[in-house]
């Protein structure tokens, strides 16, 4: 017979099966760039296989950086969270992951200035049409902004142009080490000659 009473109920607990999650982010994605033309970062996580179940990760992120739908150059927190209760983090229900993503650095030697000449006529002749980015991630291109010295270019003689980034560029990208100048030049006008009767033919 057996020595257990027939009333007999056993309570115990089954704990959570605790995983591993390896987040990361590739060495492409973390630079500012268009990331294949939608704004993305792939963020690569790997779990051992777990008994044939989906152990329902979801990853999230909060950050200021990401806005109009990409991700800016800035920092970023990925929270990853399970959503099957049968697993578990070594942490907790919640396990967190940061990445940076580094402004996009421009060298001297890719920067395009324009093919202009230009002739003394009193104005301005500052378009702000002089300096482009050539060769951004990959193949792109970014109109820049200058500065210029003497500040008007208006008199005959020459300036020094430097190429800028416009403040919202300055978010995301950055100038490397070098000389980022050109000099332009506003040509004296020509005054016609006349010529004028000699006083027999008057």
């Amino acid at each position: 017979s057996s020595w257990l009473p027939a009333n007999f109920a056993a309570v115990f607990d089954i704990d959570p099966y605790t995983i591993a999650l390896s987040i990361a982010v590739s060495a492409e994605d973390s630079v500012y760039g268009p990331f294949l033309g939608d704004g993305q970062v792939d963020i690569n996580y790997t779990t051992p296989t777990l008994n044939n179940e989906d152990s329902q990760i979801a990853l999230s992120y909060a950050s200021d950086a990401y806005t109009d739908g990409k991700f800016n150059a800035g920092g970023y927190t990925v929270t990853a969270t399970i959503g099957n209760a049968n697993y578990t983090f070594a942490g907790g229900a919640a396990t967190q992951y940061s990445f940076t993503i580094e402004k996009y650095t421009i060298g001297a030697g890719y920067i395009v200035w324009a093919d202009r000449t230009f002739t003394y006529n009193a104005k301005d002749q500052n378009d702000g049409a002089f300096a482009t980015a050539a060769g951004v991630y990959g193949d792109g291109t970014l109109d820049l902004t200058e500065s210029v010295a003497p500040e008007a270019f208006i008199d005959a003689g020459g300036y020094t142009f430097t190429a800028e980034l416009t403040e919202a560029q300055q978010s995301n990208y950055r100038f490397a080490d070098g000389d980022f100048t050109h000099e332009y030049t506003i040509g004296a006008a020509q005054i016609a000659s006349t010529t004028f009767p000699s006083s027999s033919a008057l």
